[in-house]
């Protein structure tokens, strides 16, 4: 009955059936088939994830921007490769809650789609980032920064060379505020006066 019912949503940009835990992978094949002009798609707490790929439908979806699937235990990394595939221009991207999904399968959408400004994988055991190379991000900010240095507990690594707009005194709240951080490259700009200095060097390579 949903197959039937996105026949006559061609027009549609944006969908949000979020909560209908019936709806499974042929429900979201049916509404891409039927909707070419959505950005958004909204599939939180379904059953995204269950049945079979119609790999016959496999195409690239430029137009979609926003993909939420928040909750959906049912989540493998086969299915968010594809989505990866499928969705080259992704900006945002919710997985959070997502159990079933791996580390590895994260750096393989950040490869395919380069344009994501939003991820967001809170409560996703596995997924502990541990390494991110930043450098000639020129337009990244401080506000983003922070967000991943509080939501990362586990990262020991950042590159943030040529990255301008972020401010002497912000490097030096990160490294004290991320103990896991092990080696940071920092903005040309950074100097950390003699005393913080030396305590910051203590805790994190600097270089």
């Amino acid at each position: 009955m949903f197959a039937e019912f996105c026949v006559f949503l061609g027009n549609l940009v944006s969908i949000n059936v979020s909560g209908c835990r019936k709806l499974s992978n042929s429900a979201l094949f049916a509404i891409l088939r039927n909707s070419p002009l959505l950005s958004e798609i909204r599939m939180e707490s379904t059953g995204i994830g269950i049945g079979s790929i119609p790999w016959l439908d496999l195409v690239i979806y430029h137009q979609l921007k926003s993909l939420h699937l928040a909750d959906n235990s049912y989540l493998r990394d086969e299915v968010i490769y594809m989505f990866a595939f499928m969705f080259p221009n992704m900006q945002l991207l919710d997985l959070s809650s997502c159990c079933g999904i791996s580390e590895d399968i994260i750096s393989e959408v950040l490869k395919k789609c380069p344009k994501i400004q939003r991820l967001n994988l809170a409560f996703c055991p596995q997924p502990k980032l541990q390494q991110l190379d930043l450098e000639r991000c020129y337009g990244i900010t401080e506000k983003g920064v922070r967000l991943l240095v509080e939501n990362c507990t586990h990262l020991r690594e950042i590159n943030l060379r040529y990255c301008c707009e972020l401010s002497t005194n912000f490097v030096a709240w990160m490294i004290f505020s991320r103990p896991s951080l092990r080696k940071r490259m920092a903005p040309p700009h950074f100097r950390a006066c003699d005393d913080d200095g030396k305590l910051l060097f203590r805790r994190c390579l600097v270089c």
